[in-house]
């Protein structure tokens, strides 16, 4: 039976986040002079910052075990843009050269593909070398939501290893959020994390991953599967767990089972929902017949930068001069959210929406 630890840590002070990481590590053997790659979530170098990416403390944390064990140790990712701006921000160079680390851009890097026999949507991918080559990989995903996938958390954090510009085609090659989600799942086959720490001290609700607020849950979560943490991390932020679209068909494909051996109490801290976020029953029902939510922009917000217009893997957005969107192009990956700095994208629910999500709470208070 797979494991998730779940160990108090109420702030990022360096002395809490390192108690928090040695219980978290405590069982899960590593061997001397081996070497671990650990991928943090680096998204971007994004206007509100550690509630964006993993916070560094949490890295320092891990390395200092490893540089105690005598371990070689990788910290890489690829943003979805500018990871070389994105790593600057990060706080992990400092990190890096305090335990002498290598620290990695994996756009920058050789490449290997790699066939997927089994992959249902992915049969082959394009992996950095420096991944596949090492010992051991620890994941170290921040706790957020997020619009297409619903929750980003262990699994999510596995797509960073894909070099930026090739996680637009994979958007574009599984535009659908079914698809989508099985693409991580048939990645997460190929690479496979052997160890998962989540930063969810301070998360991220609404609209993530990268547009949504701070929410202090005061938590570090720890697990040998990333795929029982993504469940009992909707456990504690009190959603369905097959809302989450990837825990849905891993549990369908038997990748993980209901049943986890708990480590530490499950605290109920409730996480407000992307407005993507579907409805069960009749409500269900209605919401599918009415008007999307829609990508809206906050013009004073804007600064032309284009990086929306550029991360769009459908070529759905102009710029004249601020963005503008052809819905009929549009598939709704909602990676514009996703690379705009200065999170000036948004989703607007209608009128119609509001009044469901209302209903919906009342109900929820029955």
């Amino acid at each position: 039976m797979v494991y998730v630890k779940i160990i108090p840590c109420d702030s990022y002070k360096q002395s809490n986040v390192d108690k928090a990481v040695r219980i978290a590590l405590k069982d899960f053997e590593i061997k001397k002079n081996k070497t671990v790659f650990i991928k943090p979530n680096l998204l971007g170098a994004y206007r509100k910052g550690f509630i964006v990416i993993t916070n560094p403390s949490v890295v320092e944390a891990i390395c200092k075990i490893l540089s105690k064990n005598k371990n070689k140790i990788i910290i890489g990712d690829s943003s979805f843009q500018n990871t070389e701006l994105a790593i600057q921000k990060s706080g992990l160079k400092e990190v890096a050269k305090k335990y002498n680390a290598k620290l990695i851009n994996l756009e920058r890097t050789e490449f290997i593909n790699i066939k997927i026999p089994k992959g249902k949507i992915l049969k082959e991918v394009l992996l950095p070398k420096v991944v596949l080559d090492v010992d051991y990989i620890i994941n170290v995903p921040k706790l957020k939501t997020h619009s297409l996938m619903k929750l980003t958390c262990g699994i999510k954090n596995m797509f960073g290893i894909i070099p930026g510009v090739k996680k637009q085609g994979l958007h574009n090659f599984a535009p659908t959020e079914e698809k989508f989600a099985q693409m991580l799942l048939d990645l997460n086959s190929v690479v496979k994390p052997n160890f998962t720490i989540v930063d969810a001290v301070i998360g991220m609700e609404g609209e993530g991953p990268a547009a949504g607020e701070a929410r202090p849950t005061g938590l570090i979560l720890a697990s040998d599967s990333q795929f029982a943490v993504d469940l009992i991390a909707c456990d504690i932020i009190g959603w369905d767990r097959k809302s989450v679209p990837t825990n849905r068909l891993a549990l369908e494909q038997k990748l993980v089972d209901e049943k986890i051996d708990i480590i530490g109490r499950v605290p109920k801290i409730p996480y407000k929902k992307p407005s993507s976020l579907p409805v069960k029953g009749i409500l269900n029902f209605v919401m599918n017949r009415i008007p999307q939510s829609r990508i809206t922009l906050y013009n004073e917000k804007c600064i032309k930068c284009g990086a929306c217009r550029r991360g769009c893997p459908m070529g759905a957005i102009t710029l004249k001069p601020y963005p503008v969107i052809d819905t009929k192009k549009c598939i709704r990956c909602f990676c514009c959210l996703e690379v705009c700095p200065e999170h000036a994208l948004y989703l607007k629910p209608p009128v119609s929406r509001k009044f469901i999500d209302w209903i919906r709470k009342k109900m929820a208070r029955i």
